[in-house]
């Protein structure tokens, strides 16, 4: 009996350190622990300034783990450029939350990946740049005179103001429609969403991509859920309309 559960631990031991084993030519970086990776190394705050000590000593191009997802970092205005027009990084990685937000499928730009993504922005850029210089210029005018109006008197809620002008000009070319910020159903969708993408995003970097048990319990995830609902709620009736 006592071998068994000794042989069973030695199994389990060695699963564990080969799912959380680095592949070949993984970037050098800095010595993770065992399962937990670097998570302990790195700063709740601003992380540049790590990044960047770390590249005096590992270079340009670092490799961490924060439990079984690698990351690799590239500093260097060169070695970004460079990375970013190979095709190998022209999409984005797929959590746990970003599944959840998106019901299991594959939606759109924002909740997309691999070639249906790269598919999407190619097809959006396409379609963007054919709408005409003219008619761009025309929403744009128009837009810019309404917020005028709106702040002519001195006086305003200004939270998102700005952000929604731009947001009105892409949505008139897509749905040929404004967004008024004085309806009150609408501003406090545009308000979460902003708030959302302040927060950050959730391609990895939360706890619940780590453990999907925790989704039960994270506050942030429930309020990335609520904003998802929201926003295919508002197309939804925008479609309908």
């Amino acid at each position: 009996m006592f071998g068994t559960i000794v042989l069973f631990c030695v199994l389990i031991f060695i699963t564990i350190l080969w799912k959380y084993k680095r592949p070949e030519n993984f970037p050098p970086g800095p010595t993770p622990l065992p399962i937990i990776g670097n998570i302990t190394q790195l700063p709740k705050g601003l992380l540049y300034p790590v990044v960047e000590k770390w590249s005096k000593t590992y270079g340009s191009i670092i490799g961490v783990s924060v439990f079984n997802n690698l990351i690799v970092m590239v500093t260097g205005v060169d070695n970004v450029l460079a990375a970013l027009r190979k095709e190998e990084f022209q999409s984005r990685p797929v959590s746990f939350s970003i599944k959840a937000s998106r019901y299991g499928k594959s939606l759109g730009i924002f909740l997309s990946n691999g070639e249906q993504w790269s598919s999407s922005r190619k097809f959006t850029v396409k379609q963007m740049r054919a709408f005409g210089k003219f008619e761009k210029e025309n929403l744009i005018i128009d837009e810019i005179s309404r917020l005028m109006d709106t702040i002519k008197d001195g006086e305003m809620q200004g939270n998102g103001l700005f952000g929604l002008a731009a947001v009105n000009v892409i949505w008139m070319m897509i749905a040929s429609r404004r967004i008024d910020f004085n309806d009150e159903k609408s501003r406090a969708f545009l308000n979460n969403l902003n708030k959302r993408f302040r927060l950050g995003n959730t391609s990895g970097g939360d706890i619940v991509d780590i453990f999907p048990i925790f989704r039960f319990f994270s506050s942030r995830f429930k309020f990335f859920t609520k904003v998802a609902n929201e926003t295919h709620e508002f197309i939804r009736e925008t479609i309908k309309e």
